[in-house]
């Protein structure tokens, strides 16, 4: 995925569909080529060489496989083992149970999440397709493409299970569409972020819009009339982050401010590759535990059911 921390060009990757990687060398960031070398090559066809290679990589480096450097897992060892438990599981997408509607309260118990380093659940749920996924054509600020309205009505009547007591929105039209259509249904409040934006500002696909703009969509979807937030997240501001990383940590700021147990972000790749260290398809969601230095670890991984 390209960066503007890269340098001026990459060919191998940029220009294609947001958030594909094309191999794991295009990065010069040694902290994310460390986080995402887990999981690039890790397709759903080869789920079983994948985890044959993660098996590996954990029992000889712990510490890189979780994505976090040694810094951080010296100041906190008693992480290390849950953390290495988790890898092999998190690493591999699942569909959400169809018949247990208690399964996430089951499977907070059996891994025993609730553990003092631990400041509250974080959902992290990619937007659906969009037609410039699809062409990687880079449009202005597109709408999902049908295709991804399908990803996102297929988590109706299933995401609320997850129990989010407050959801953040990215400003960009195809994660509002995203949220709105995934979250019919529910009471759980809906506010636009601007700070859970796409990386890459220079490029047209990730140009924010109007408040007008914004308020005439919302009149158009399910739950759009609640949604809150959107004249704030779209209207410059004098603290505004200056660029794409100072945006990133002042939404990992904002989920550790947070006063609810259960957040869920809707996003991007980029986004939640930088929070993250995780690739994710379109309409993948992340359960994650937001830990009290401010890393999110991904517990498990859904596709959209």
């Amino acid at each position: 995925e390209f960066s503007p921390d890269m340098g001026a060009s990459c060919p191998a990757c940029h220009g294609q569909e947001e958030g594909k990687l094309a191999d794991g060398t295009c990065s010069t960031d040694s902290e994310d080529d460390a986080q995402v070398a887990d999981w690039i090559g890790l397709s759903h066809a080869g789920e079983a060489q994948g985890l044959a290679s993660v098996a590996e990589e954990s029992a000889e480096d712990p510490d890189a496989l979780d994505g976090e450097s040694s810094s951080v897992v010296s100041a906190d060892q008693s992480e290390q083992n849950d953390d290495t438990r988790a890898i092999a599981e998190s690493h591999r997408p699942s569909r959400i149970p169809a018949d247990d509607p208690s399964f996430v309260k089951n499977d907070a118990k059996k891994k025993n999440r609730k553990k003092s380093g631990t400041l509250r659940k974080v959902l992290l749920l990619r937007h659906g397709q969009t037609d410039a996924n699809k062409t990687g054509k880079d449009v202005l600020d597109p709408f999902l493409a049908d295709s991804g309205r399908q990803q996102a009505k297929s988590w109706t009547g299933h995401i609320g299970r997850f129990g989010a007591k407050l959801v953040l929105i990215s400003p960009l039209r195809r994660a509002v569409e995203t949220a709105c259509i995934a979250l019919e249904g529910t009471r759980v409040p809906l506010r636009i972020c601007r700070h859970a934006r796409e990386q890459f500002w220079d490029d047209l696909y990730n140009t924010l819009g109007s408040p007008e703009r914004m308020n005439r969509l919302l009149l158009e979807l399910p739950r759009g009339t609640d949604v809150q937030g959107a004249f704030e997240a779209l209207t410059p501001q004098a603290d505004d982050p200056v660029d794409e990383r100072e945006s990133v940590e002042c939404l990992r700021r904002t989920l550790m401010q947070c006063k609810e147990s259960s957040v869920m972000v809707v996003s991007h790749q980029g986004t939640i590759s930088k929070l993250t260290g995780k690739n994710v398809e379109n309409c993948e969601l992340l359960e994650c535990d937001l830990r009290r230095s401010g890393r999110l670890r991904v517990v498990r991984r859904y596709l959209p059911p």
